[in-house]
């Protein structure tokens, strides 16, 4: 279990690395709305993103203690629906 979480945690922050990036893009897009080559930039990190989620789902499943998997697989799961949203959200605003 204890590899489980450290693995577990680089894909935490791994994931957070981008979130801060597309943080810094979005910021950029407010400023430049019709830029559209950070709106790429931003759903091409959003994808990158969805893809670390979906890793750790899957890692999760595999590897993850019982007792615990259903609880973070749960937060996984908002953590991608949120993701997913707003990326949505963005994309509709500035196409």
């Amino acid at each position: 279990m204890e590899k489980f979480g450290m693995v577990y945690d680089k894909m935490n922050s791994n994931y957070s690395a981008i979130e801060n990036m597309m943080g810094v893009i979005y910021q950029q897009i407010q400023e430049s709305p019709d830029n559209q080559q950070l709106q790429s930039i931003l759903q091409g990190l959003g994808d990158i993103a969805k893809g670390i989620i979906s890793s750790q789902m899957d890692f999760t499943e595999a590897y993850c203690d019982p007792s615990l998997k259903d609880s973070l697989i749960n937060k996984l799961s908002d953590k991608q629906r949120v993701l997913s949203n707003a990326l949505n959200e963005n994309k509709g605003k500035t196409l």
